[in-house]
């Protein structure tokens, strides 16, 4: 019995020494999984190894689900991505003036590939995206050429397409920045442009669409077809599986605000928005899937249309009564449109017809002309400047430490 005793002691004294972190992970992830926000993040001060199993993407799934976290090709922890999608929420961001124009400006930018580029008069600019979402010019891959300003361009398949104030469409490969085209389709602004395989497609304040092929063919005229509109064109864009096009007119003169075109025969398969207020124009829109059209405009509204019904399923109003001059979405939940009002962007949520957050951007009473975002941050191009709009700053309240 005194043995017993002893040993039984001995036990005790050594149970007594045994800390937290002397559990299994499995457990310490099961304990874990029944603590809230605030509690995790007490547990992450506490010490390095705590710190790493109370950050695991497992631990954070439930709580991710709470958030509308903004769909994004980086690897961020799940953590660091509720934490992120909680400054959205709550508008929380630090904003950063990264490029200045001399004169006012419209501007349009495209991001892709850690690679910002933004149009600047009659040049598109190439910046490298830094890790903190800063960025680097990098002037020996600027983009030259045009006489006149540039319109709007697109990046598709390491080709860089624009559309010039003078009625020109120019083509360059993006990763040497050799020029391939110069050619001169519109008689007006080529306002808008779209690229599908070999094929440029162009609109124009002269209310036509043009579809050019990029290089010359014996067989073949190099302007395949003249699409006649009717009204001025303001926006375009091609379907992903190329046999359709979208235009968006000014509205007037009768015409409806967007119509749709079978690239192959050149044949209008339908319009859209016959029934909208004369002047209801569309000044942006995009293709998600094959057959779903975002299109944004004058009249204040963002619209989701399914071209195989050729309805409008969704509509989104600006409270503001605001024009929406451009969107950008991450083909999943997420919309966010740029509006005519003093640099004003709002926020969307395609599972909710309610207007979300708004953002205030810039010092200056500029719309908002072009925009792009991920995860963490959101470019805004107004006419004085491009603006990074960052919400991955940390908080020292904050509960996601």
């Amino acid at each position: 019995m005194k043995r017993t005793a002893e040993r039984t002691k001995t036990m005790v004294v050594g149970w007594s020494n045994l800390t937290l972190t002397d559990l299994p992970d499995d457990v310490i992830y099961l304990i874990l999984s029944y603590l809230d926000v605030l509690s995790l993040g007490r547990i992450c001060q506490t010490c390095k190894y705590l710190r790493t199993l109370a950050s695991s993407d497992c631990i954070w799934l439930r709580y991710s689900k709470r958030h509308n976290i903004i769909k994004d090709r980086g690897c961020d922890s799940l953590k660091n991505k509720c934490r992120v999608a909680q400054n959205w929420a709550n508008g929380k961001f630090r904003e950063v003036t990264l490029i200045k124009n001399s004169v006012r400006l419209l501007p349009w930018l495209q991001y892709a590939d850690s690679q910002l580029w933004v149009s600047s008069k009659n040049c598109i600019k190439q910046y490298h995206v830094l890790k903190n979402g800063h960025l680097r010019e990098n002037s020996q891959r600027h983009l030259r050429g045009p006489k006149e300003d540039v319109c709007r361009f697109v990046n598709k398949n390491n080709l860089t397409v624009c559309g010039c104030r003078d009625g020109t469409v120019m083509g360059w490969e993006t990763s040497s920045g050799c020029q391939l085209f110069n050619y001169k389709l519109h008689s007006s602004d080529a306002q808008c442009v779209d690229i599908i395989e070999s094929l440029v497609v162009s609109g124009s304040r002269d209310a036509t669409v043009k579809v050019t092929a990029m290089q010359q063919d014996d067989n073949y005229s190099r302007l395949r077809k003249t699409l006649d509109v009717g009204a001025r064109v303001w926006s375009l864009a091609v379907s992903s599986h190329g046999s359709l096009i979208a235009s968006g007119s000014s509205g007037c003169g009768g015409v409806p605000p967007v119509t749709i075109w079978d690239l192959n025969s050149g044949e209008v398969v339908s319009q859209l928005g016959s029934d909208h207020k004369r002047g209801a124009g569309v000044l942006d829109m995009k293709f998600e899937s094959p057959y779903t059209l975002l299109t944004c405009g004058h009249d204040t509204s963002l619209r989701l249309w399914d071209l195989r019904t050729h309805t409008c399923v969704s509509t989104w109003v600006e409270p503001f009564d605001s024009a929406l001059y451009c969107l950008a979405t991450d083909d999943e939940n997420t919309i966010i449109t740029g509006t005519a009002r003093h640099g004003m962007t709002r926020r969307w949520d395609k599972r909710s017809t309610k207007a979300l957050q708004v953002y205030y951007t810039g010092v200056c009473s500029s719309p908002v002309y072009s925009l792009a975002f991920n995860s963490r941050w959101m470019y805004v191009a107004l006419d004085l400047c491009t603006n990074l709009v960052d919400f991955t700053a940390t908080n020292t309240n904050s509960r996601y430490r």
